[in-house]
């Protein structure tokens, strides 16, 4: 936990200044037994879908800890736009499923907390799930996206050769498929409506693999300046 993370409801405002009380049994375990928190330390705390700053431990107790936050927190303004890439993952066996993502809506929202405060960012992910591609289809229909790829080992392209490094503006959308691989039909399909095929590496990769990898490379290309010969960062 690199960054204490906190909803923008758990902010406490008074005469004195903003302030939350830590009330979550597994924060609370990680700040006293972890971080050794004292009154009086510094913490890295962050406001979900905005700013992140410092705050200090006022009160440690049995059952909650109270932190007063910088005074950058009152102006709590929302991020900047989100980044380029949108996800779309194919549902694969259920033990995968689970690593990957828990369905239910609060251990899905317990993922992506955890996630942010590991890897210190503030910004949301949001989630949908569909049940058929049909559902799928008529959700994406009314999105524009600049560009759509699909992960498939037999592609001849990839990320690199499709030049990805310099795309500069508008949205990427990226397909990844269970582990048992895509369908002739689902590859059709995707083809339909515009998607091209790229691989990641002759290996072939769980699913939870595929897409941490695949969203580090497009991340560098997008973004690294050495690998853009001095363009400026994709933005969506």
């Amino acid at each position: 936990m690199n960054l204490i993370l906190i909803k923008p409801s758990e902010i406490l405002s008074s005469k004195e200044g903003l302030r939350v009380e830590i009330r979550n049994k597994i924060k609370i375990s990680h700040l006293k037994n972890v971080l050794k928190v004292k009154e009086g330390k510094i913490l890295k705390v962050g406001v979900v879908n905005s700013v992140q700053d410092h705050a200090t431990v006022e009160k440690v107790e049995e059952g909650s800890i109270t932190l007063r936050l910088s005074d950058k927190f009152k102006a709590n303004p929302p991020l900047a736009e989100k980044p380029p890439i949108d996800l779309v993952v194919g549902i694969p066996r259920p033990k995968s499923l689970d690593k990957l993502l828990q369905l239910t809506r609060e251990r899905m929202e317990q993922s992506l907390l955890l996630g942010l405060e590991q890897g210190v960012d503030t910004l949301m992910p949001e989630v949908e799930v569909f049940q058929s591609l049909g559902e799928y289809e008529r959700k994406f229909a009314s999105r524009s996206y600049a560009l759509k790829l699909i992960a498939h080992p037999d592609a001849l392209d990839t990320l690199g050769s499709l030049k990805l490094n310099a795309h500069a503006k508008g949205p990427i959308l990226v397909a990844i498929g269970p582990e048992g691989g895509w369908l002739d039909h689902e590859l059709e399909y995707y083809a339909r409506l515009g998607f091209v095929q790229f691989k990641l590496t002759d290996r072939i990769l769980r699913t939870e693999v595929a897409a941490v990898a695949i969203l580090s490379q497009l991340t560098l290309l997008l973004n690294d300046a050495t690998l853009r010969n001095g363009l400026a960062a994709a933005v969506r």
